[in-house]
C-alpha cells in the first residue's frame, strides 16, 4: 500500500505544478503580444504552435495533468487547514495573512470556469478556422472581454499568493528579505495579469484591432 503524501509533499506537488503553469502562463503572455503587430503577427504565432504537432501534444498533456494535481491536492490542503482551525486551533485569533491568499480557493474556481469558456470558445466545432478571428468575434463583445478581464484579475490576485507560497515552499523564508520577495511576486504577477489584459482591452477600445 502506498504510503500517504505529508503536507510538505502536497505542497511541494503544488509547487513544481504551480511553475508548470506559471511557465505556461509567462509564454501565452508574451505569445499574446504579437496581436499588437496586427492579424498577419498573430496568426503566424499561432500558426507556429499548430506546426508543433506532436509536441504541442504533450505540452497540453502535461498541462492538462499539471492542472488537475494543482487542483486536488490544492482542495486537500485547503480542507485540511479547515479542519486544523476547526479542531486544533479553535479559540485563538483567527487572522487572515493576505487577501490573496484568503481568496485562493474562490479566485482558483473562477480560473478553473475561465479554463473551460476560453477553451471552448475557441476549439467549438463548426467555428471560425482563424484564430485571430476568433479572438477578435470573442473579445469585441462586451460582456465576454469583460468576463476575460475579470478572469485575468482572479488569475493575478491567485499567483501573487502563489509565488509567495513557492517562495515558502522551497524554504526562502528571511524576515529581512520577505518584504522585497513579497513585493517581487506583486510585480511579477501584476506584469503577467496586463500582458493578459492587453487583448482584451484592445478589444474594447480599438476599432480596428486584429483587422
Amino acid at each position: 500500500m502506498t504510503p500517504p503524501i505529508s503536507s510538505i509533499g502536497k505542497k511541494l506537488i503544488m509547487a513544481v505544478t504551480g511553475i508548470m503553469l506559471s511557465l505556461f502562463i509567462i509564454i501565452h503572455t508574451i505569445g499574446n503580444t504579437s496581436a499588437l503587430f496586427g492579424r498577419a503577427a498573430y496568426n503566424h504565432y499561432a500558426e507556429t504552435l499548430h506546426r508543433l504537432g506532436f509536441l504541442l501534444q504533450i505540452s497540453e498533456g502535461l498541462l492538462l495533468l499539471a492542472l488537475l494535481l494543482h487542483i486536488y491536492y490544492g482542495l486537500k490542503l485547503a480542507l485540511e487547514n479547515h479542519q486544523a482551525r476547526d479542531t486544533g486551533y479553535r479559540g485563538k485569533r483567527r487572522r487572515l495573512s493576505s487577501i490573496p491568499g484568503w481568496a485562493m480557493p474562490y479566485t482558483g474556481a473562477l480560473i478553473l470556469f475561465f479554463i473551460g469558456f476560453h477553451y471552448y470558445q475557441l476549439h467549438r466545432p463548426g467555428g471560425m478556422t482563424e484564430t485571430a478571428l476568433k479572438v477578435r468575434t470573442i473579445l469585441t463583445i462586451t460582456p465576454s472581454a469583460l468576463f476575460y478581464l475579470l478572469a485575468i484579475a482572479a488569475l493575478t490576485l491567485h499567483t501573487v499568493h502563489g509565488f509567495w507560497s513557492l517562495n515558502q515552499t522551497l524554504g526562502i523564508n528571511y524576515p529581512q528579505y520577505n518584504p522585497l520577495i513579497k513585493g517581487v511576486s506583486l510585480v511579477a504577477a501584476l506584469a503577467v495579469g496586463i500582458g493578459l489584459m492587453l487583448l482584451p482591452i484592445l478589444a474594447l477600445f480599438t476599432a480596428d484591432f486584429l483587422l
